[in-house]
Formats: structure tokens, C-alpha cells, sequence
């Protein structure tokens, strides 16, 4: 009972209940930090990049602008559209990283696409550097190659006078004429892609670039993806301890579709496919194991008419019977299309891979357009007509499937012959022809320039086109060291494709659109034939009426050029 009264007493005490509870005085306690709280401020670029700044401001540049900082995993970019600063100036994109990201690298892309320049080598810095002509809008943007971190990006603005001091303090990379540093460890490769790319002509961007031992006991491969109207350049350049390679290519069906030609030691070739499918590239040495650096690019769609015809381009196309490819032709309705009834000038006509077929025709006044269809087991295989009584080389057309020329006359007939030729495997073919008559004088006054002009607005539109679709069509002499200048209006929120091509014997062609500002709005480089696509915006003044400048390189020729208006 004692102790059940004590542990009442002790409870009550506790409780603070009853008149003997006593109650302590409150101690006051000292402050303490301040809570956490968020901000709304995100990375610094300057702080990222300030040693980079400092160093491009030292050499001239100036007028800094931060496009972003983020902390990126391996493979994460960060990136941002640019206009072009004042006329004349060079601009400059610098990224750089913080202590844990070990590589990262920056490109400039036009609003197509193309990659105007790009900083590959390995290092936590990097720096382009685009100085007139180029876009007036650039997207420009900076890789986390390895490693994870923090990664800023700017741009600055440079004075073409103080572009080359720039480019030295900062190690610039990717100029025209000059390394990227991706393939810093394998001396001379980039330099033998721009040779390629000036051989070939067009424009081409990188699918795969990848160094791959191999060893004369079995070949070594590469796979890669040919979308529907593009083509792959493929080129194997071995090592030191390769004395000598081959290079094929295989279809998804197994068949060889294409071999290396020789560059010196190394192999190269250009596939072509109006479907899509994946390839494989195979490589293999003749004696020796080694590495071998394979380098595969993309061109633009339908760029085959702009290449050299003379460097070995492919058609990869799966083939099936002949019956089938023809339906396939006749379900493009190239009659609806203005092209007349077809005229069949050869059918189940065997295509050879020793020698040649021949298929007499006759060209009327007016424009003329030849497929000649192809079925299994064919492989790829050419088409080229002759006018015969000079010998001149009118058109080329490549097959898979189809092979397609054009050719336009101004005499009421004009005695020619289609040479056909198996790639790989001979096979039957069919030869059709469709005639207008009703075109254009300035057509059949520059016939090989026509016949360029026609195939590049086919590949450029993937559907039929005749002479009727053309407009603004003109040709002018143009001479070496000089360009002709045209005029192509534009309404707003309008796209247009222009074409150029040369009238004479094959050579690079460049053409170029410059805005009543002075500012290139685009420009490209193709071989006999070039294209560019463009689109004026909404509020865009300065791109309503675009110069049009052509320029040769080999010999003063005639040159046709057209646009078509989307």
C-alpha cells in the first residue's frame, strides 16, 4: 500500500497535476543555421568555361554569350540555335567541362542538317570555329563523350581578321580543309575523306566511323542502314601492318553487291538503294592481321545524280521477277504524270557482266525518258545511252530495280543506243521509252544539262517529274573564276528546291543562295548536277528575293538551272 501510494504521488508530480506540481522555468536555446532552401538559378557556363573566355578574348574574340550548362551522363549533350552575328564576323562555339567529364566534343549544324564543322578530339575542351559563308542560323550543341559531369557551352563572336589567332589560341578544330581530331590516331584519314568528298561531289554526313582488327582467316564486318533514295560511301583505310585489303558489301539476302575500288592500299565504293534495308561491310586482308579504319557516310536523298559516275556507284535494290518490277513501274503511273504511252523497245533481254547489250532507239525533238527494269536473278547494272553519231554520253542510269535516263533533242530525231551492262550477276531486263514533245527550247538547247536536270528533281521530289514541272528554267555560260547570278523569288512561308547542272563534260558545280542582305541562305558542291531545298519563314523580308550564284571549276560551260516551289 506504501509503495502504491508513492507511485501515485510520483505520477501526479509528473503529470503536472495538483497544487504540489512544480514547474520548471523555460532555458533559452541558442539560434540555430538557417534552413535550407532552393534557387531557381541553374549552372554558370562563364564560371565552366571562364579559362576558355579568357583565352578566346586574349586572341580577339568577343561579345560572350552562355547557351547552357548541364550535368550530363555519357553520350548527354546540351545545345542551342545561334543567329549570325554582324556581317563579315566569324562565329565561335566553345564547350568545355568541369573535373569529372574526360571528353567532350561540339558541332555546328545547318537547319538541314548538314554538319558545317565539329571538334572531335579527345579532351574535356573543344571549339569551332564558322566564318562566312555559312548559315544565318546554326544549331550548335556539345557532347559528354566519357565520363559524367558538368558541361558549358557558349558562343562568341570574331573578326575574320582575327579569326586565325583565335583558331591557334583555342587549337580550333574542324575548319574547312582541316581535322576534326575524332580520328587524331589514325594520321591522314580525315584528310583522305575531304579528297573523297571533293571526288564524289554532293554532301555526306557520318553514320559510322569505327577501326576493326582483322586477319586473313575470316573477314571482318560492319553493318549499316541505306534509307529509301540515299547512298553509303564506304571506305576501308588499313594500318601500317595491312599491306592490302578487300572490301565487299552484302544485301540482306547474302549477295555481293558491291567491291572496293583502289585508292592506293585503300578500298572504297558508293552503295545506292531506292528501298530501305541494311548492308554489311566486310573487310578482309590479303596477308597480314592489323586494324583497318572503315569510315561510312550518308548522303543526302536522291544525291546519286550529283556524283561522279566514274568512282563506282552501286544499286543495291532487292530484285524479284522481272513481271513483278514492271508492275511495280507501271503503278507510278508515269502516263497520269504527263509522260506518254510507253513504247516497248526490248523485253526479256539478257543483261551481261562480260560485255554489253545493246539497244538501238531513236530520239525524237522534245524530251525523252528510258527505264529500263530489271528482275532476279540480276544484280546491279547500268544504263547509259549514246547519241551515235558524235558520241557523246547523254545519260547514265543505275539499277537496282530500275534504272532511269533522260534525254532531250532538238532535231526530229536523233539516232542513239542504250548499253546495258550487268554489276554482278546477268539477268533479264526489260526497255521502255516515253516521249514529250511539247518543252522548253532551253531544254533541248543544252541536252546532257536537261537530262541532269530532270533525273535530280525526280530523286529530289520521289515522284515523276516531266519538263512541264520546271520553272524559272534558264541556262548561261558560265565561266571558271566567275559566277552567274540568278534571281528566285519566294513567297512567304515558302520552300523551294533549285538545281543547277552543266551542259558539258562532268565537273564540280557549286551553287550557293545568298539573301538581299548578303547572308548564304544555303550551298552546295555536286559533280555535273547540285541541288539545294530552302524555305523562307513567315517574317523573314530579307530571304523574299534570293540570289542564285553558280560557279565551275574545270572548263566555262553552259549550265541549266530550274526551280520547283513547294
Amino acid at each position: 500500500m506504501i509503495i502504491r501510494r508513492a507511485l501515485v504521488a510520483m505520477a501526479l508530480v509528473a503529470g503536472g497535476c495538483g497544487p504540489s506540481a512544480v514547474r520548471p522555468e523555460a532555458v533559452p536555446t541558442a539560434p540555430g543555421p538557417p534552413s535550407v532552401t532552393a534557387t531557381d538559378d541553374g549552372l554558370d557556363a562563364a564560371t565552366i568555361l571562364a579559362d576558355r573566355v579568357a583565352a578566346a578574348e586574349k586572341a580577339g574574340a568577343e561579345r560572350f554569350v552562355a547557351l547552357g550548362a548541364e550535368a550530363l551522363d555519357e553520350g548527354g549533350q546540351v545545345g542551342r540555335f545561334v543567329t549570325r552575328p554582324a556581317a563579315g564576323a566569324c562565329l565561335l562555339g566553345v564547350a568545355g567541362a568541369g573535373d569529372s567529364a574526360q571528353d567532350v566534343d561540339v558541332f555546328a549544324y545547318a537547319d538541314d542538317g548538314t554538319r558545317l564543322a565539329s571538334d572531335e578530339s579527345p579532351g574535356p575542351r573543344a571549339a569551332v570555329l564558322l566564318c562566312p559563308p555559312y548559315p544565318d542560323r546554326v544549331y550548335l550543341v556539345a557532347r559528354n563523350v566519357t565520363g559524367a559531369g558538368v558541361v558549358g557551352l557558349a558562343v562568341m563572336q570574331v573578326p575574320t581578321e582575327r579569326a586565325d589567332a583565335v583558331a591557334r589560341g583555342l587549337e580550333v578544330r574542324g575548319r574547312p580543309g582541316e581535322d576534326s581530331g575524332r580520328l587524331a590516331a589514325w594520321p591522314g584519314l580525315e584528310r583522305r575523306l575531304r579528297e573523297r568528298q571533293e571526288r564524289l561531289g554532293a554532301g555526306w554526313e557520318d553514320v559510322r566511323r569505327v577501326a576493326i582488327p582483322v586477319h586473313p582467316a575470316a573477314a571482318a564486318t560492319v553493318s549499316a542502314r541505306i534509307d529509301a533514295g540515299r547512298c553509303l560511301d564506304v571506305l576501308a583505310v588499313p594500318d601500317d601492318d595491312v599491306p592490302a585489303v578487300d572490301l565487299s558489301v552484302l544485301a540482306e539476302d547474302g549477295r555481293i553487291v558491291a567491291r572496293g575500288r583502289s585508292p592506293g592500299r585503300d578500298r572504297a565504293t558508293v552503295v545506292c538503294s531506292s528501298v530501305g534495308q541494311t548492308v554489311t561491310v566486310a573487310v578482309r586482308p590479303r596477308a597480314a592481321a592489323g586494324l583497318v579504319a572503315v569510315v561510312i557516310r550518308r548522303s543526302a536523298p536522291g544525291a546519286i545524280d550529283e556524283l561522279d559516275a566514274d568512282v563506282g556507284l552501286n544499286a543495291v535494290t532487292p530484285l524479284g521477277p522481272l513481271a513483278s518490277s514492271l508492275a511495280r513501274l507501271e503503278a507510278r503511273r508515269l502516263s497520269r504524270a504527263g509522260w506518254g504511252a510507253s513504247e516497248e523497245l526490248a523485253r526479256s533481254i539478257v543483261v551481261p557482266t562480260r560485255g554489253m547489250t545493246r539497244v538501238p532507239l531513236t530520239l525524237r525533238a522534245g524530251c525523252s525518258r528510258y527505264d529500263v527494269v530489271g528482275g532476279a536473278p540480276l544484280g546491279g547494272f547500268t544504263a547509259t545511252l549514246w547519241r551515235r553519231d558524235d558520241g557523246v554520253r547523254l545519260a547514265v542510269g543505275r539499277g537496282g530495280e530500275v534504272a532511269t535516263g533522260f534525254a532531250c533533242a532538238a532535231a526530229t530525231t536523233t539516232a542513239a543506243e542504250l548499253e546495258l551492262a550487268a554489276v554482278d550477276r546477268p539477268g533479264p531486263a526489260a526497255v521502255l521509252l516515253r516521249r514529250i514533245d511539247d518543252v522548253p527550247p532551253a531544254l533541248t538547247a543544252s541536252p546532257r544539262a536537261a537530262g541532269r536536270l530532270l533525273g535530280r528533281f525526280e530523286g529530289l521530289q520521289r515522284e515523276p517529274i516531266t519538263p512541264r514541272d520546271l520553272e524559272e528554267l534558264g541556262g548561261q555560260r558560265v565561266e571558271v573564276g566567275q559566277r552567274a547570278v540568278r534571281r528566285v523569288a519566294l513567297g512567304a512561308a515558302q520552300c523551294v528546291d533549285v538545281v543547277a547542272a552543266v551542259d558539258g563534260a562532268p565537273q564540280p558545280l557549286s551553287l550557293r543562295l545568298e539573301d538581299a542582305a548578303g547572308s548564304v541562305r544555303a550551298a552546295t558542291t555536286g559533280f555535273g548536277v547540285a541541288s539545294v531545298h530552302h524555305c523562307r519563314g513567315e517574317d523573314d523580308d530579307d530571304g523574299a528575293r534570293l540570289a542564285l550564284q553558280l560557279e565551275v571549276r574545270r572548263a566555262p560551260t553552259v549550265v541549266l538551272s530550274a526551280v520547283r516551289r513547294r
